[in-house]
């Protein structure tokens, strides 16, 4: 790549390299030197990924202030985008904290009022920049700071960056709002990340220590406690603590840190309401003037006795009026209708009409084997599950908006899975419903979910549920055109049970695990072995949703009477073949449609369990391979019991 032009500079040296891009430094035809980084060749193929890159060039090219990092253009080498930027020479500020430098107070009021001034020059801009901490901020050898790093930047009138669902920043130095939706956050979360960057750079580490404390226990720290600034100097605690409230309308402006004759801090911003955001999260502004909000009372004067008797009729009406409005709003508040759930014998649900089949699922065992974590093979004993019922498809929009009133999905359609919402959040959707049904739904754990995707007792062994041929079960990545797809439109598995494979991933229990795979991820990802974890439990994708699971008082008789018809149907199956066989001449072989039914198996036992185990501290794959399903199909267990799917 060396000595390689890109929009007219030369690539002379590489700089740096990281897990994203890599970085050069060049020069154009008059020595102008520039930074030219470019987006990994593995990366340039992740739609996602392309498109932050590019946003950050986009946002940072209309942005021209001496504290930020200047980019030129945007270019591309061999199909990787590229940005070509301003040179810098020095130091981030975590690398110099890394190093173990302490910094003086005189230094940190000169970058602080220097921060101070970009970040108000961007919000000005329409920018946010959603990820402020000392790695985005770099000294230069004359001692001042440049603000970088705009990849994942919200700029008002567009959504760029934000449909995933993904949370956005840096946990150590989030605004509590945008831990919670980072789509709807203004400059004002960038003003808490930077009070809470100056805090670390007083104490010279981490508000927080990832090493002893879970991201969950941070995550509400952030949330519900203030952050401790004891340990801070006098000046430094009181100038920052405003900048750190809870709520963002009690936030003051930004302004430079005072000088000693400067001792009152500003009041906090007239900053408008926390709800009053247009869809992108630029807040309303009111564009009166003072003279134009004023309002002048006429002086008072003395009026005639008629008048006076006429105005008493007028503002008896008036009340009349009111009274009668007023009753009409208790009226409509009155009529207006709770959720509606029921539950029926079979387990079914409906809310609202909204109606959510629930599949029975009998008792038995299977053997999970080739399961690694660290190296060494676990879990490879015979893993019992008890009769439960699985829902047959995931949970719709329709449903979701039925219980929450709201639907948080990125693909929107009420026969589509919703999708966007967190382990967190399908917790708090599943105490709704089971508040309006008195019922105990719930996640299926990872063994249940398993057991069932593979068909239960069913099971032909499938590499998905369902089949070995994925388009004719799932969507995903090769079928899905980039988003979710309506339930029930693939074929079932054995226990007529849908999407288990692809359209999305679905939580379990244990907390931040989805299964299944979805229309984001490509076919290996979608094998019933496959599992992925999320790093928090409030981490929103737009490829992960739910299924539900229930586990009734007549839980066996429905598993039984479930079990007995699916035998049914298959004995019908294979005496229909076999009258047809009987009956037809011999004709030459012709190409089938539709898919063969295999041979009988035969059934596995029931087996009376315990409560199931959970398998959270299983590797990302318990597959040892992922073309073993042919073998798998063919070859004759030892064990009485269903066999695992590779």
């Amino acid at each position: 790549m060396q000595n390689k032009i890109v929009n007219g500079f030369t690539l002379l040296r590489q700089i740096g390299r990281g897990g994203m891009a890599e970085v050069w430094y060049a020069e154009n035809v008059i020595s102008k030197p520039a930074a030219v980084k470019i987006l990994n060749a593995d990366l340039s193929l992740n739609p996602q990924v392309m498109e932050r890159f590019i946003n950050e060039a986009h946002v940072m090219v209309r942005l021209n202030h001496p504290n930020i990092r200047q980019v030129y253009d945007l270019g591309e080498y061999e199909g990787r985008p590229c940005i070509i930027m301003e040179y810098l020479e020095g130091k981030d500020l975590k690398e110099r904290m890394r190093e173990g430098e302490r910094f003086s107070s005189s230094q940190l009021q000169h970058w602080w009022n220097q921060l101070a001034s970009a970040l108000t020059y961007t919000h000005q801009q329409g920018v946010v920049h959603r990820d402020i901490k000392p790695s985005n901020i770099f000294v230069t050898d004359n001692g001042d700071v440049k603000l970088l790093d705009f990849g994942i930047a919200k700029v008002r009138d567009s959504i760029t960056s934000t449909h995933t669902g993904v949370r956005m920043g840096t946990l150590m130095y989030m605004s509590p709002e945008q831990a919670d939706d980072a789509k709807h956050v203004d400059g004002r979360s960038d003003v808490y990340s930077l009070a809470v960057t100056f805090v670390s750079l007083l104490l010279g580490h981490t508000p927080y220590d990832e090493n002893t404390e879970s991201q969950r226990v941070i995550l509400n720290h952030i949330v519900e406690h203030p952050l401790d600034l004891s340990e801070l100097p006098a000046d430094w605690r009181n100038f920052l603590s405003p900048y750190l409230s809870k709520k963002p309308s009690e936030r003051p402006t930004l302004v430079p840190f005072p000088t000693q004759s400067e001792e009152q801090f500003p009041a906090p911003a007239d900053s408008p309401d926390e709800h009053t955001f247009i869809d992108d999260g630029a807040p309303v502004i009111n564009l009166a003037t003072e003279e134009e909000e004023k309002v002048v009372p006429p002086p008072p004067t003395q009026k005639p006795e008629k008048k006076q008797a006429k105005n008493h009729k007028m503002w008896l009406w008036i009340l009349l009026a009111s009274v009668v409005v007023l009753l009409a709003v208790v009226l409509v508040i009155m009529t207006v209708k709770k959720p509606t759930a029921i539950v029926d014998e079979n387990g079914n649900l409906a809310v609202n009409g909204i109606e959510y089949k629930m599949m029975p699922v009998t008792s038995g065992s299977f053997i999970i084997d080739g399961c690694e974590k660290d190296g060494k093979e676990i879990n490879t004993n015979p893993v019992t599950v008890g009769c439960f019922l699985m829902g047959e498809t995931e949970v719709t929009q329709a449903l979701w908006k039925a219980v929450m009133g709201k639907n948080p999905s990125t693909f929107k359609g009420d026969d589509l899975p919703v999708e966007n919402v967190s382990w967190e959040d399908c917790q708090k959707f599943i105490e709704k419903l089971n508040a309006l049904t008195g019922k105990n739904f719930r996640l299926p754990t990872e063994v249940e979910w398993e057991f069932a995707a593979r068909g239960g007792n069913h099971s032909r062994h499938f590499t998905y549920s369902g089949g070995n041929q994925i388009d004719m079960v799932a969507w995903y990545q090769g079928n899905s055109l980039s988003g979710t797809c309506s339930v029930k439109t693939k074929n079932p598995n054995e226990l007529g049970i849908y999407d288990m494979s692809g359209n999305v991933s679905e939580w379990c229990s244990e907390e931040c695990v989805y299964r299944g795979g979805s229309w984001h991820h490509d076919e290996s990802d979608c094998r019933i072995a496959h599992r992925e974890k999320s790093y928090s439990p409030v981490e929103k994708f737009d490829y992960v949703g739910l299924r539900l699971v229930l586990v009734p008082d007549n839980i066996d008789v429905l598993a039984k009477n479930d079990d007995a018809k699916l035998m049914d149907e298959k004995s019908d199956k294979i005496a229909k073949s076999d009258k047809e066989t009987a009956v037809t001449p011999a004709a030459p072989p012709k190409k089938q449609q539709r898919r063969q039914e295999p041979a009988v198996q035969t059934a596995v036992p029931v087996v009376n369990a315990p409560t199931p185990r959970q398998n959270a501290g299983r590797g990302s794959d318990h597959s040892s391979a992922d073309d073993r399903s042919s073998s798998a199909n063919t070859r004759t267990s030892s064990l009485p019991t269903s066999r695992d799917t590779k």
